[in-house]
């Protein structure tokens, strides 16, 4: 059975007091949804609809209610909120988790309670789990990395996409549209570019990146050249049991990284 839950909700200390009442001055959102019984959540800022049985010829009205202030224990964010169906339970825990229709990765695993019954999937948006914190490449089709050399990538915000490659730093933009993941980078100073789609469910768009010049030995400029060629044959992205992140072309060649402050 199919359903779609929406949550709305002020974020703690934003909402202000007015004459006519409170008005919210950011919201938080939250998306999540799952199969098998199909369904989809959203949770924004004070209100909460849910909808049953998407795919059947006459499905269930929707259920309205108010989300309380969530309860928060350790990585898990649990909401409720009291419907016109009943009591509602929506509990997000900080686990990645494999949307199963489509193969996305989202940054938390959902559990939602309603009508006695469960109902399991993913939520957040999986663009949030590349951004922050930058990555640093490990492996580049399985050849690992040159000793003291450095490769990182960092998805930032306002889609901003920036890194340093062995001796250059380069920069540009991405976009996460469709399900896809779509990259285009410099694979050197000058002004060559090629195009990467990564379907995991996220798009890349890395616009004009590009690379200020500076002397390269000759065997950091083939590693160079070795990454933004795999980087241009990605199709996929995925991460590793251990929490690696792996770029993954058709062919099987890989550009694995992890998260890292501070330089080896």
């Amino acid at each position: 059975m199919n359903f779609t839950l929406s949550i709305r909700r002020c974020l703690a200390y934003t909402c202000l007091s007015l004459t006519a009442g409170a008005a919210c001055a950011q919201a938080e959102v939250l998306q999540a949804s799952g199969y098998n019984p199909g369904w989809t959540l959203e949770i924004g800022s004070t209100s909460a609809t849910f909808s049953a049985g998407l795919q059947l010829p006459e499905p269930p009205p929707k259920v309205v209610g108010v989300v309380a202030e969530p309860q928060v224990t350790g990585p898990t964010r649990t909401y409720t909120a009291q419907t016109n169906g009943g009591a509602l339970t929506a509990t997000f825990s900080k686990q990645a988790c494999t949307d199963a229709q489509n193969a996305i990765v989202r940054p938390d695993t959902v559990q939602v309670r309603f009508g006695g019954v469960d109902y399991r999937g993913c939520g957040g948006d999986p663009i949030g789990l590349l951004q922050g914190q930058e990555w640093v490449v490990q492996d580049i089709a399985a050849r690992g990395v040159l000793d003291r050399s450095r490769i990182s990538m960092q998805f930032g915000p306002g889609a901003t996409l920036r890194g340093r490659a062995s001796c250059n730093p380069y920069e540009g933009s991405y976009a996460f549209t469709d399900g896809t993941l779509r990259l285009r980078a410099a694979a050197n100073p000058s002004v060559v570019q090629t195009t990467a789609a990564l379907s995991s469910g996220a798009a890349l768009d890395a616009q004009g990146a590009a690379a200020a010049p500076k002397i390269c030995p000759p065997a950091l400029r083939r590693q160079d050249a070795a990454f933004f060629e795999v980087l241009g044959d990605i199709t996929r992205w995925d991460f590793t049991a251990d929490g690696a992140l792996a770029l993954g072309t058709m062919d099987g060649r890989r550009i694995v990284a992890r998260r890292q402050s501070a330089h080896p």
